[in-house]
Parts: structure tokens; sequence; C-alpha cells
């Protein structure tokens, strides 16, 4: 995690406090190989070990000091795709990883990226969309075509940030990530009224 444990440092962000960040999208998008790539510098493909398909989730903790950081990778997999919806209700961040070479199921990512921020919670969670697997230039579509296609024009009233990366060799990763943990501040008295709120909401 020296990646992220950069950033935390280099932002100043107050110890004591602990976040959530959840990382959803498609199976075979690349979330666990992001998730790899925060605990060891930028590899190549060829040092970076293959991934097995994750089962229910992946969950790793990054600390700096008394700061912790919990990043919960979801599978993709359709029948597992229920679990994100308990885990969108408690988190401060969203991450949707899309797969820019997957033009035969961009309209299905749409669809479940659209169904997971229904929640009132998710709907106020800043959000970074991490448009993976450009280094593959010939085959994958440019950032801005891939947002006109996953309707993000609908987000108006969300922040929302998309940038294009790989998660083979870090490319776009910092930069993605460093205006997400900037945004979790900004919104973070906000964040903590909504999950109160939904907390008593359930229990009621």
């Amino acid at each position: 995690m020296r990646l992220l444990r950069n950033w935390l440092s280099r932002l100043g962000l107050v110890p004591g406090i602990r976040r959530t960040c959840v990382m959803i999208g498609l199976d075979c998008a690349g979330k666990t190989t992001i998730a790899r790539q925060f605990g060891q510098p930028a590899v190549s493909n060829t040092d970076l070990e293959p991934t097995m398909p994750t089962v229910a989730f992946n969950a790793s903790t990054i600390r700096q000091g008394s700061i912790s950081l919990t990043l919960f990778d979801m599978s993709g997999n359709p029948r597992q795709r229920s679990l994100w919806s308990p885990y969108l209700l408690n988190t401060h961040a969203v991450i949707f990883v899309v797969d820019a070479t997957d033009k035969d199921r961009i309209e299905i990512a749409r669809r479940e990226l659209h169904l997971a921020l229904k929640d009132q919670v998710a709907k106020a969670c800043p959000l970074l969309i991490l448009c993976n697997k450009m280094d593959r230039e010939n085959e994958a579509m440019p950032p801005d075509e891939v947002a006109g296609l996953l309707g993000l024009e609908a987000f108006k009233d969300r922040n929302w940030y998309l940038c294009g990366c790989s998660a083979i060799t870090g490319r776009g990763l910092s930069e993605g990530f460093e205006w997400l943990i900037g945004m979790v501040l900004a919104f973070l008295p906000c964040m903590q009224v909504l999950l109160l709120t939904a907390d008593t909401s359930r229990a009621t």
C-alpha cells in the first residue's frame, strides 16, 4: 500500500479518523489488480502475478499513523453483485472500475453502476470512475466515450471524476485517488450525518 500511504501523508490527513471505500465493477474489469498496485511500486505486465477471481470481496487496510482507510474490493461476478448494496450503505467513497476494451458489456456496466448508486448514502459519496486497460491502445475506448456510454451526465448533483488508467502499469491511478481522497476529506462531516441517518432509519 505504499502508493496510497504516500498520498495520505502528502495530503496531511487528520489522524484518528476511519474511512471506508468500496470498489465495484464487472468481473474482469481489473479491480483486484488495481488494489494490488497500492502494495508495490508500478510494475510491468511480466512482473505482475495473475489474480484469481474475487469471491465476495477482498479487504485491505491502509494505515498512516492513526489514520485508517479500508478498501473493499467487491466481486463483480453476476451472482455476487447483490453483495454490493450492504457495503455501499456504509461507505465514504465509491470507486467504479470499467474495462475500456469491453465494448460488448458496457451497457451492463452502465446498468450496474446506476443501480448501485440509487441508495441515499451512495448518492452522496464521491464517485471515482477508473477507465481501465488504457494501455491496450488499439482496443480501449477513449475515456470521453466511456463517460457517455455510462451515462455519467445523469450524475449532475454528485461529485464524480473519471480518469483513464492502467492497472498493469499503474498509470493514472495516482491522479484518480488523489482526487478521491481530497473529496472524502472535504465532505466527511456531511457523510457522517448521512451514515448516522441511514443507521437510524434501519433501526426503526
